[in-house]
């Protein structure tokens, strides 16, 4: 049965695409979404250019809006006049503000139709509101991961797995632990079987591997760009991931070929409010990779490097190239070869900035993601529609991707913090 499907504007500027997305049911948006779309358009980064493209798809669909246009997968498309609704929304919710404006649209809309009326946003508030205010709300589907939750990149395998010809579900890029007793083997899965991995698969001099996580992570970052080009980790805090990328970063500058490494790390102020803060880029971005930084210090004093040394070392990375300070506001238009790529805080960014940072790598280059889905900071984003979610399970089972979640026991911490998580974090 038809539906009408009423789409909030941070729909449309993340996934500009998404008019095109509900079949043969009827799209609506609301003249506050086309004019806040307007506003938009020149907006800084992946904003202004998600509303431009929506403002161009709108424009393709060519007709009478205000009557509705059928579009090529039968559905329907309009633009609803707010000057036409009655004001539905409870006395507390006033009309000057456009979410509420939206609200209402819907609320009208659902009145006036004998259809199934239900709004689509990713902003949290505005659910909670809009069910507040009595209308039936969605996330957008479309880009959920619905059966990602329960992988994550390793299983346990027996002596039979390893030996039997037939493939019994494996994917490409997975890790095994076959068991014996107190001794375990460590596998990765290929195309032709499971292939041991030996400690020199996972070997770098300037770290050692802790755990059984960290030895797949590291065999990981260290492949071939060319055989994986793709390294997706995910995990709480203390997990190591920053570390053992930096450590694979450094170890592929100074003894496997890549010219430099670049780091940028996603999150609200990074993308959005990056021209508020004072200075030339790198100073903008400084602040926000002090994790970096100190885990360089940890990297480098391992080297038996003097404190003031490592100092001078960690300036002079910066300013030769080796290390590189990137926003993601500036990735669009360039092409990354040989290039280390280090994406921290990746589940906060949109689907269309993975995509981005991924298309933007060339030959030699190596992209790695690193998050966790739980620490989501932007409120268009949750654990299920963020970037490096949708990129994990798109990409599972990718020859050229392999991917890692760190498990509770696998967390690297001081005995305090360690206390502090388990006895202060509210589940």
């Amino acid at each position: 049965m038809k539906k009408n499907y009423v789409l909030d504007t941070n729909i449309l500027i993340h996934c500009p695409t998404a008019i095109f997305g509900f079949d043969d049911n009827n799209v609506i948006i609301t003249t506050t979404t086309l004019q806040e779309l307007d506003s938009k358009k020149t907006a800084f980064a992946e904003v202004g250019y998600g509303a431009r493209e929506s403002i161009r798809n709108i424009e393709s669909i060519e007709g009478d809006y205000a009557n509705g246009v059928t579009m090529p997968n039968g559905g329907t498309f309009k633009i609803a006049k707010e000057s036409e609704f009655e004001k539905l929304v409870p006395a507390e919710y006033t009309l000057d503000r456009p979410d509420n404006r939206i609200i209402n649209g819907v609320l009208a809309i659902a009145k006036a139709s004998e259809l199934e009326t239900i709004l689509v946003t990713n902003d949290i508030s505005m659910r909670i509101n809009a069910t507040m205010c009595g209308c039936v709300v969605q996330g957008y589907h479309n880009e959920m991961i619905l059966d990602n939750e329960n992988y994550t990149g390793r299983r346990d395998i027996t002596p039979e797995d390893i030996e039997s010809p037939f493939n019994k579900g494996f994917l490409e890029n997975e890790f095994g632990i076959c068991r014996d007793g107190s001794n375990s083997a460590l596998y990765t899965f290929k195309e032709d079987g499971w292939h041991l991995l030996k400690d020199r698969d996972y070997y770098t001099p300037y770290c050692q591997p802790r755990n059984v996580g960290q030895r797949f992570a590291l065999y990981a970052l260290l492949a071939h760009p060319e055989d994986l080009p793709l390294v997706i980790l995910k995990g709480s805090a203390g997990t190591a991931k920053t570390f053992l990328s930096l450590a694979a970063g450094l170890q592929g500058y100074y003894h496997n070929g890549y010219d430099r490494i670049m780091i940028t790390r996603s999150n609200t102020l990074s993308d959005n409010d990056l021209g508020f803060l004072p200075g030339d880029l790198e100073e903008k971005m400084t602040p926000l990779i002090a994790p970096f930084m100190d885990n360089l210090q940890v990297l480098l004093k391992g080297q038996n490097e003097e404190k003031e040394q490592v100092k001078l070392q960690i300036e002079d990375m910066f300013d030769t190239g080796i290390i590189e300070i990137c926003s993601l506001a500036y990735m669009r238009g360039r092409s990354l070869v040989n290039s280390f790529i280090i994406v921290d805080e990746a589940q906060n960014c949109t689907i269309g900035q993975i995509l981005e940072i991924i298309t933007r790598a060339g030959k030699g280059s190596k992209v790695v993601l690193l998050g966790d889905p739980d620490q989501i900071d932007s409120p268009k984003l949750d654990r299920k529609n963020n970037g490096l979610s949708f990129a994990a399970e798109r990409m599972k089972g990718s020859k050229l991707c392999a991917q890692i979640t760190f498990d509770e026991s696998e967390t690297v911490r001081s005995a305090l913090a360690a206390e502090g998580a388990k006895r202060l974090v509210i589940k």
